[in-house]
């Protein structure tokens, strides 16, 4: 039996394709660390009749932002697309008041942090073109992970997992 193109008892091919399902379904899902889920759905029979319903696998994996300076603090866990996001954050090696980093670590200024809390949004800069910037709305977990920057007073970063 499948349901939006996903076999029961099966991890999605593609977590976007689950988020999708959700969205259609108009249910919301909060993800927990690292945890596999069982996800209870119904969706209307084809004839038209009541919903069946059904358990979706699904797992969702996530990285830990470990303040390298503050090894008293606990990680902070984000998802795996993280990796990549952290770019928009990231102040570039040789920029003032930047120190030498280590593989995996990345440098975002306090000041900076508190500038895109308060604003909601990031500013990026197109590599192809200087003067073509855009901004881009921060995510919830963006924003959580911010407010434990600034709380902890943490700008040096390392990500693990």
């Amino acid at each position: 039996m499948a349901i939006g193109g996903l076999s029961l008892g099966q991890p999605p091919p593609r977590k976007d394709l689950l988020g999708s399902l959700f969205t259609s379904c108009g249910a919301r899902f909060p993800f927990g660390n690292r945890a596999s889920a069982f996800i209870l759905l119904a969706e209307q029979d084809r004839a038209g009749g009541s919903g069946f319903p059904a358990i979706v696998w699904y797992s969702k994996v996530m990285i830990s932002v470990v303040a390298v300076d503050r090894s008293e603090l606990s990680p902070f866990e984000m998802p795996d697309r993280f990796r990549t996001d952290i770019a928009y954050f990231m102040s570039p090696a040789g920029e003032s008041g930047t120190p030498e980093l280590a593989p995996s670590e990345y440098w975002i200024r306090l000041s900076d942090a508190k500038k895109w809390s308060e604003e909601l949004v990031v500013t990026v800069v197109s590599p192809l073109d200087a003067a073509a910037k855009a901004e881009l709305e921060l995510t919830e977990q963006q924003e959580l992970w911010l407010d434990w920057m600034i709380e902890n007073q943490v700008e040096r970063v390392r990500l693990e997992g």
